[in-house]
């Protein structure tokens, strides 16, 4: 189930950190693969990089998901405040 389009990250403006963006490749029959914040990161891999590890998903709407691959890592974002405010 692809979820997020190609170069997701770049048209928000969102750095990338570590890795890659989501590319065309990134297709239903291709492996899994996910881009995390930098705090989340930092959090699950305190001691080294996080491209290339493993990640699930325990929520109930992604019900018996496969592992993800890590292929990039990008900047925190205020999530909300994403569009900023007119003065």
């Amino acid at each position: 189930m692809r979820l997020i389009s190609p170069r997701f990250f770049a048209v928000l403006g969102v750095p990338l950190l570590a890795g890659r963006d989501f590319t065309d490749a990134d297709r239903d029959a291709s492996e899994p693969v996910a881009i995390v914040s930098q705090s989340v990161a930092q959090r699950l891999f305190p001691n080294g990089d996080a491209l290339n590890r493993r990640v699930w998903w325990t929520d109930p709407l992604f019900a018996k998901a496969p592992p993800c691959r890590i292929v990039g890592v990008v900047a925190d974002v205020d999530d909300e405040n994403v569009v900023q405010a007119r003065p």
